[in-house]
């Protein structure tokens, strides 16, 4: 036999809980929380456009990267808090693109259930509205982008990926191995990280910021130890930060 309580129960926890997913989305959108815009057509954006899908990409990638990295420990405490750094930034400038004009919801009012299939049908319209509204934030993304100046856009990656998110999580992960994360956002400025292999790569003076010399079992001149990795752009012909090393003796 049915428990129609019990059925009208449940039935009456989905429509609040798509209540209170289309509240949250709001809330998110409006704290600069970044939108799943992955079937727009990268071809078909202009290049403010592009810089408004990157906003997003950038928001959601550094969230995930801080997910991933889990609670502090004495080993990731700095890079947690460079992570939740660069999160607070980049929801702040996404925050100001989107500006305070952003839609808001319209929840439906007095909506009572005297049966089963009153619950259905709320939740049918409530199921809708919420499909509806996340299209609508998504729509609106295109017109913030009339906001943005492509070439301050530019300026603003490449200072920050390059010159800040770069720098912060090389001085994090000192003597460790750089999180692969980090590749995801260096590609959006042609950079990458300078390739060091310790005891083979030889001291370059273009490349390398000698800190200090060991005696050890390697080559005089090659590297022993890197304490701060170095970035350069992918062609090899700009040198945007050097590594800090050490030298065998």
């Amino acid at each position: 036999m049915v428990d129609v309580a019990r059925l009208l129960s449940a039935k009456g926890n989905a429509v609040q809980n798509a209540f209170q997913t289309t509240a949250k989305l709001e809330r998110d959108y409006n704290e600069g929380y970044g939108l799943n815009l992955l079937d727009w057509d990268m071809g078909a954006l202009s290049e403010a456009e592009i810089a408004i899908l990157l906003l997003n990409l950038m928001v959601n990638e550094v969230i995930a990267w801080r997910k991933e990295t889990g609670r502090a420990t004495p080993e990731t405490e700095q890079l947690v808090q460079t992570l939740d750094e660069v999160d607070t930034r980049l929801r702040q400038t996404l925050k100001q693109t989107r500006g305070v004009s952003t839609p808001s919801p319209t929840l439906f009012p007095d909506l009572l259930a005297e049966s089963e299939r009153d619950l259905e049908k709320i939740q049918n319209e409530c199921d809708a509205y919420l499909q509806r509204f996340a299209s609508k934030l998504i729509e609106q993304e295109k017109e913030h982008a009339e906001k943005i100046e492509v070439l301050i856009f530019k300026k603003f990656l490449i200072e920050f990926i390059r010159d800040f998110l770069f720098v912060e999580v090389a001085e994090s992960t000192r003597g460790n191995e750089l999180p692969e994360r980090l590749n995801w956002f260096l590609n959006l400025v042609d950079s990458e990280i300078i390739s060091i292999e310790v005891g083979e790569t030889k001291v370059s003076p273009n490349h390398h910021k000698v800190k200090g010399a060991s005696s050890c079992e390697f080559e005089a001149g090659t590297i022993v130890e890197v304490v701060t990795a170095g970035l350069q752009s992918k062609d090899g012909k700009r040198v945007s930060q050097m590594a800090v090393v050490i030298e065998a003796e």
